[in-house]
């Protein structure tokens, strides 16, 4: 159920925010064999990032009504940045370098347990060219809704701004590592040492893993003979196929996006694919440099239809099998917007206001709050419905409810 709908938000975090952590290099696994047990809080809870300078990166968790702050990791920005200046064996100027993080995501265990997080650690020098990236090391960990503790789990690579999901039986995490400059899907055990092998792997580059409702199929993007497609595999990731061969996009000119480097040079690129609540639909957006349209169709890949037309939003989640959010900047620019829509098409509206724009979302477990972020860097909750709107946490990324999901 959660979405980060909004992948530009990542781009911005890594050029304004510039701040990472890393965990010890340390691990072991910490789920019992048959998978994680699930421990409902008596509280619902919110897990988010901090952006304050004094903390910032690090984990932290809140009750939904403000109270009950506990910060969960703890001066993470210096021995992150640190450590791999030194395994670097690089010279760092802080008057025109920093340290930083590209966000690879985050996910909630279906049990409501554990929460995955997922980046990139990079020291960033203003005096190169391009993203100023000259360093960088992955990292992925697995939070403890019970213990607050974390857990490394060491990873060798991890793809930019991708995104991660957990197994619907909980014991497994899917994420893209980067292998030659191409995105493979890969998944670690997490009752067996932390064990990782591939999940999807060939010559082409793939992104935005996520299992079906009913835990059979493996839904991904997948670039292969230079086509971007919406794929389907079954659950260990056999039996891959598109879904969207015989779509056919009229693309709109538009000139490159501003965020082309960590993009590819395909006319049309599909993303962030997801699945209806009963796993009888798909959504999914279509980019085109620096427009952005979206589409929905059956689960097997037949009667695709427009939902909204290039330009008019894209990055569209579920809320149920008739409704959807999705998000559009044709209010303000640079500022995306939250809106709803029917499934049909009708009943468009635009739930939010903000000229930071919107970021990240998630979705509670009743379907009716919403945890968001903004550019300004502050957490708000809203209902579903639009009212009820009011700031949660001030100086605070990454809002992920953390509550049991099933």
């Amino acid at each position: 159920m959660f979405k980060w709908p909004f992948s530009i938000r990542s781009l911005c975090v890594v050029v304004v925010i510039c701040l990472a952590a890393v965990l010890s290099s340390h691990s072991h696994a910490v789920l019992a064999s048959g998978g994680p047990t699930a421990t409902p809080s008596a509280t619902e809870r919110v897990f988010f990032i901090s952006a304050n300078y004094d903390t910032f990166g690090d984990f932290f968790v809140i009750n939904i009504d403000g109270t009950g702050v506990k910060q969960i990791t703890h001066d993470l920005l210096i021995g992150a940045a640190n450590n791999l200046i030194k395994s670097a064996n690089i010279a760092y100027y802080s008057s025109y370098m920093t340290k930083g993080y590209l966000w690879g995501g985050a996910a909630l265990s279906p049990d409501g347990r554990y929460i995955a997080v997922a980046w990139t650690v990079a020291i960033f020098d203003s005096t190169r060219g391009g993203d100023g990236i000259t360093v960088t090391e992955p990292a992925l960990y697995l939070v403890d809704g019970d213990t607050l503790s974390v857990q490394n789990i060491p990873i060798q690579s991890l793809k930019r701004f991708s995104t991660i999901a957990f197994a619907p039986d909980g014991k497994h995490i899917a994420f893209v590592a980067d292998r030659n400059g191409k995105g493979q899907i890969d998944w670690v055990d997490l009752e067996h040492d932390f064990k990782i092998q591939p999940l999807v792997e060939d010559d082409a580059d793939k992104d935005f893993p996520g299992w079906s409702p009913d835990g059979k199929s493996l839904l991904y993007i997948d670039d292969k003979d230079k086509k971007s497609q919406v794929y389907v595999a079954d659950a260990d990731g056999s039996h891959p196929h598109s879904l969207t061969d015989n779509l056919k996009i009229d693309l709109v000119p538009t000139r490159p996006s501003d965020f082309s480097v960590y993009r590819h040079d395909l006319p049309e690129e599909k993303m962030e694919p997801t699945w209806s609540p009963d796993g009888k639909q798909i959504a999914f957006a279509s980019w085109q440099g620096k427009k952005i349209a979206s589409y929905l169709m059956n689960a097997d890949g037949s009667n695709v239809r427009v939902l909204l037309p290039s330009g008019k939003g894209g990055n569209a989640f579920w809320l149920n099998d008739q409704t959807l959010f999705f998000g559009s900047n044709r209010a303000f620019p640079d500022a995306y917007q939250l809106y709803t829509i029917k499934a049909d098409g009708t009943g468009e509206r635009r739930m939010t206001d903000h000229g930071g724009g919107l970021f990240n979302i998630d979705i509670s477990a009743d379907n009716k709050r919403l945890v968001f972020d903004t550019g300004l860097h502050r957490i708000y909750l809203m209902n579903t419905d639009g009212s009820g709107e009011h700031i949660l946490r001030f100086n605070a990324d990454f809002g992920l409810f953390w509550e049991a999901r099933r």
